[in-house]
C-alpha cells in the first residue's frame, strides 16, 4: 500500500487508512466500518476530514481530564488526603494509559484494515462481530504492545469480520495471558500438527523434548493428551494421507481398514489458537513424524512426499514421493 500523499502517517498506519478514504461505510462496508470505529473509539461513518487525531485528541480533552482529577480529588479526601500533587500524578497516569491504550488498538485496527484489504469478506454487508465478543475484544486488545501480539489480535479481528463467530471467547482468553513460553510452545507444535486436528502421539512424541511443549498446551487446555486415538479410515487401495503443511505422508494398509491413530488431540480453543499462526513451509521434526507412522499398528508402508492437493472425497495426492 502506497503511503498516502502528503501524509506523515507511516505507512500502513490507521491514519493512511483515513488519509486514503476515511472510516466510511462505503469503503469498508459497515460491519467493518463498525467493528473498527468501535475499538478505536471513532465514528466510523464519517470521512477522514472529520475525525481528529485521537491521540491528540485524548492529550487535549481537558474536560475529561476534569472530571478524571474532580473524581481522583473525591476519591483523595475521602481518603483524608489533600496531596494536590499526588492528584495530578493519578490524572496524569490516566492519561498515559488512555494513550498507551490507544495506542495498541489503532496499530491493530490498522492492521486488521490491511488484512481484510487483502482478503476481504465474501459479503461486505453481512453481520458484524457481536457486542459481547467485541466488548471482550477491545479489553484484552488495548493491553496488546507487542508487534507479535498486535498481529494476532490484527488476524483474530479479520477473521471475526469475514465470519461472525468463528473466534470463540475462550480462544482471546487464552491469548491475552499468552507468554514467551506458551508461545514457543505453540510454535514448536504447529508443525506437528495433522490436518489442523491433532498430533501423531507415538515414537518421540510422548517422551523427551518432543513431550515438553505438549504438557505445555495441555495446560492451557489446547490440548488432549492420553491413551486417545484418531480413526483414519484407509480407500479402497488401502491408501490415508497424512498432511504437514507443504509435505504429507502416504500410509498403506489394508483395503478399506479403519487405523486407530495414536492421537494428541487439539481442544476447539486449541484449533481456533493454530490456525493464527501461518501454514508451516518447513516440519523441522518431518523424519520423527514419519517414524512414529510406522510404529502405528495396521501400517504396512509409508511414502512420503509433498503434497500436491486432495480430492472431493479427501483423497490425498504427493509429488516428488519415495519409499521410506
Amino acid at each position: 500500500m502506497a503511503e498516502a500523499a502528503g501524509s506523515g502517517a507511516q505507512k500502513g498506519s490507521l491514519q493512511t487508512f483515513m488519509d486514503e478514504g476515511g472510516l466510511t461505510a462505503a469503503v469498508l462496508g459497515k460491519p467493518i466500518a463498525a467493528a473498527i470505529g468501535r475499538l478505536i473509539g471513532a465514528v466510523a461513518d464519517i470521512p477522514a476530514a472529520g475525525v481528529d487525531n485521537l491521540a491528540q485528541r485524548i492529550r487535549d480533552d481537558t474536560e475529561a481530564r476534569s472530571v478524571v482529577k474532580r473524581a481522583i480529588a473525591q476519591a483523595a479526601a475521602t481518603r483524608a488526603t489533600a496531596d494536590e500533587a499526588l492528584v495530578d500524578r493519578a490524572v496524569q497516569r490516566w492519561g498515559y494509559d488512555r494513550l498507551r491504550k490507544q495506542e495498541n488498538v489503532e496499530a491493530i485496527a490498522a492492521e486488521t484494515l490491511l488484512q481484510l484489504k487483502e482478503d476481504p469478506p465474501k459479503d461486505p454487508e453481512g453481520p458484524a462481530p457481536s457486542d459481547d465478543f467485541m466488548n471482550f475484544f477491545q479489553a484484552h486488545a488495548e493491553n496488546a504492545s507487542s508487534e507479535d501480539m498486535r498481529t494476532l489480535f490484527a488476524r483474530i479481528l479479520a477473521g471475526e469480520c469475514r465470519a461472525p463467530g468463528s473466534f470463540s471467547l475462550g480462544a482471546l482468553q487464552v491469548l491475552s495471558v499468552m507468554d514467551k513460553q506458551l508461545a514457543s510452545a505453540v510454535q514448536t507444535v504447529r508443525p506437528w500438527v495433522n490436518n489442523g486436528d491433532y498430533v501423531l502421539f507415538a515414537g518421540e512424541f510422548h517422551k523427551g523434548d518432543r513431550l515438553a511443549p505438549l504438557l505445555i498446551l495441555e495446560d492451557f487446555s489446547l490440548i488432549r493428551l492420553g491413551m486417545l486415538t484418531k480413526p483414519l479410515k484407509l480407500d479402497d487401495e488401502g491408501h490415508g494421507g497424512l498432511v504437514y503443511g507443504r509435505r504429507a505422508i502416504i500410509l498403506h494398509g489394508a483395503p478399506n481398514a479403519e487405523i486407530a491413530m495414536p492421537a494428541a488431540t487439539l481442544t476447539p480453543v486449541g484449533r481456533q489458537i493454530m490456525a493464527l499462526c501461518p501454514e508451516p513451509t518447513e516440519v523441522p521434526d518431518f523424519d520423527l513424524i514419519i517414524a512414529a507412522a510406522k510404529k502405528v499398528m495396521g501400517i504396512q508402508k509409508v511414502q512420503v512426499g509433498d503434497f500436491s492437493h486432495r480430492s472431493a472425497e479427501g483423497q490425498v495426492f504427493i509429488a516428488n514421493w519415495r519409499d521410506t
